[in-house]
């Protein structure tokens, strides 16, 4: 009687790890559209963070560069330098991080401010869980290097 048991109990945990296996390669369930990044004062840019049909992709699309109007758009792929923010980014576009918190901008009348949102259609989540903003804040630089 102990054998029928054994085997059925093998035969779920194998179906369970084949369904982790497949879910690790299959493509999120967003409930957000998009990462919005805006730097105002020093360095200013604006660029949005896409999800493509490809898991472990996102494309970008930089509107404004140094205070001029543009449009460039690049895809970024993960690897094993950003896999942290990938994962963050994923998490938070499928509504599985918090994104508010205590970070508070600046009042300073000089200097630079960067604002990071979370978009859903024209609505728009500023990312205050200081904790994700400060992950999330790494693209700008993951941007940058792709310029050049």
């Amino acid at each position: 009687m102990r054998t029928p048991f054994f085997v059925l109990v093998i035969s779920a945990m194998l179906l369970q790890i084949s369904c982790k296996e497949k879910a690790k390669r299959t493509q999120p369930s967003y409930q957000y559209d998009k990462m919005l990044f805006i730097r105002n004062g020093g360095g200013d840019k604006v660029f949005n963070v896409i999800p493509t049909t490809t898991a472990d992709a996102f494309q970008v699309n930089v509107s404004r560069l140094d205070f001029q109007d543009t449009t460039i758009t690049m895809t970024l792929s993960r690897d094993s330098t950003n896999a942290i923010v990938f994962d963050a980014l994923t998490k938070s576009l499928c509504g599985l991080k918090r994104l508010t918190g205590d970070f508070q901008q600046s009042t300073l009348p000089t200097g630079s401010w960067a604002y990071i949102y979370i978009v859903k259609g024209n609505t728009k989540t500023e990312i205050t869980n200081t904790q994700l903003r400060d992950t999330l804040m790494a693209f700008e630089n993951i941007v940058a290097k792709n310029f050049k």
